[in-house]
């Protein structure tokens, strides 16, 4: 458009950008009233879904790289090993995990040291052979190392836990485990009668000079 600021001067070209407001202003409601719509429910599913995932971990009290250190154990990749049948170890780990869930429901303490603790009251320092010496079968007491050790420990927890009734297998294994712990469990008696044993038959063991 063109103007004239003043009759003495001359014409001067003005350029003027008229601005709506009224298609601004709806424009920016519209706006506005999409995000009001939009946003509540984003806001209110990850408020949910944050709340959940808390309570989980505020009752299982563990990280998930703790529990990764915890399964990468060597005594619990032994136990879901012995546990494992037919090469199915997905569910070997399962049976392991629920059982340490039972434990921590009746606990309420950490039911790895649970495990192992109870593995390791459980396992024995030697075991029996047979030997025949002048017609004579005697039995000869030999040291086991660590893995054996676990072994037997292991052993002889899960056929314990095969005599409880009950149709769960994770539950009578933690039954079993917390049976160790108080000392009422079979296997403590299997361990002490081995001990036993070696102890009658330690006359035997061949002498080096």
């Amino acid at each position: 458009m063109i103007e004239r600021i003043n009759n003495n001067t001359n014409p001067v070209l003005v350029d003027r950008y008229e601005i709506k407001p009224e298609s601004k202003s709806k424009e920016s409601n519209d706006a506005t009233t999409a995000l009001n719509i939009d946003t509540p429910d984003v806001q209110s599913t990850t408020e949910k879904d944050s709340i959940n995932l808390l309570d989980i971990t505020d009752d299982i009290d563990v990280t998930s790289s703790e529990i990764n250190n915890e399964m990468n154990d060597p005594i619990m990749i032994q136990l879901t090993n012995m546990i494992m049948r037919d090469g199915k170890k997905a569910s070997a780990q399962r049976y392991v995990a629920d059982c340490c869930l039972e434990i921590r429901k009746q606990t309420k303490n950490n039911p790895y040291q649970i495990i192992k603790a109870s593995i390791e009251k459980t396992s024995p320092l030697v075991r029996l052979i047979g030997y025949k010496q002048n017609s004579k079968n005697i039995q000869i007491p030999i040291p086991l190392n660590e893995r054996q050790k676990r072994h037997k420990a292991i052993k002889w927890i899960l056929n314990a836990s095969d005599k409880r009734p009950g149709k769960k297998f994770s539950e009578r294994l933690a039954l079993e485990i917390l049976a160790v712990i108080n000392g009422q469990s079979p296997a403590l008696q299997q361990r002490e009668s081995v001990h036993k044993a070696a102890l009658v038959n330690r006359a035997n063991l061949p002498v080096k000079w």
